[in-house]
């Protein structure tokens, strides 16, 4: 049974945690945390919100999905970053790729990274096992799969004369983007109910990554496309007991799937700010 949708729809409020979400330390600096990372689009600011150790550690995993994985695709896409430079030293690197030429050898060439075909790397997940009623302790399969841009592709072939060209994307760790979704979720909740207005279920995913990711973060069943609101903030009773989830929609990359994140359980009297 479904409780009533909440939702941001102006993406652009900052408001205050006034302790880390993710320790709760409230003596120390704290800095603010974007809701969904600066690198992947978000523009949501929970100010005064991560402690140093936590904005670390959290930091981390959302620059290795950004960086590692994406960081082609977001400079294409005009995805903010603080690092211009690094960026333009980025699309102007020489790949190299090996095809067949006309006398049947194999030959390798050199194009920049701004001329590679556009090769999206998607995660898809099942349902949270703890909506499937399945055991923490089992991780579920994880789906990976990637497209190519054929038109650039068979422009690159015809320029250089060579068939069969091997193309390669950019590697993904599953568990990274798990941890990213887990992130955003909780940081979402902190947003709409304040830290305290709820009881958090994803933190030893997040700060220490231990776990079943897969209990807690997934996909549909059937998949569904993404929503026009980026976040939303559900509640629903699944097997007798009521959590919150928060669908997520990664607007910077629009071929990802929705996600749902079972971030927590309600409190008595929650309501959002």
């Amino acid at each position: 049974m479904s409780g009533p949708n909440r939702q941001t729809t102006s993406m652009t409020a900052a408001r205050y945690a006034n302790e880390c979400i993710y320790c709760g330390e409230h003596d120390a600096p704290l800095t603010k945390e974007h809701v969904i990372a600066r690198s992947l689009g978000g523009d949501v600011v929970l100010q005064k919100a991560s402690c140093k150790t936590h904005g670390d550690i959290t930091s981390a995993f959302e620059t290795r999905m950004s960086r590692e994985t994406y960081g082609v695709q977001r400079a294409r896409d005009g995805v903010p970053t603080r690092d211009k430079e690094r960026r333009k030293v980025l699309m102007a690197q020489r790949v190299s790729i090996t095809g067949i030429n006309a006398a049947g050898e194999s030959e390798t060439v050199a194009i920049s990274r701004d001329e590679y075909p556009h090769m999206p790397m998607i995660v898809r997940l099942p349902t949270p096992g703890l909506l499937q009623g399945i055991s923490p302790d089992i991780e579920s399969g994880v789906a990976l799969t990637s497209g190519l841009d054929t038109d650039q592709s068979s422009k690159i072939s015809r320029r250089f004369g060579l068939r069969d060209i091997v193309w390669s994307s950019a590697g993904i760790n599953p568990r990274t983007v798990i941890r990213v979704l887990a992130k955003t979720a909780h940081a979402f909740a902190c947003y709409e109910l304040g830290p305290k207005g709820f009881e958090p279920l994803l933190l030893p995913l997040i700060v220490d990554d231990v776990g079943s990711g897969s209990y807690f973060v997934g996909g549909f069943e059937p998949e569904r496309r993404q929503n026009k609101d980026p976040l939303i903030l559900r509640e629903d009773e699944i097997f007798g007991e009521k959590y919150l989830i928060v669908d997520i929609s990664l607007k910077f990359f629009p071929d990802m799937p929705l996600y749902q994140v079972v971030v927590g359980r309600p409190l008595a009297g929650s309501h959002p700010r």
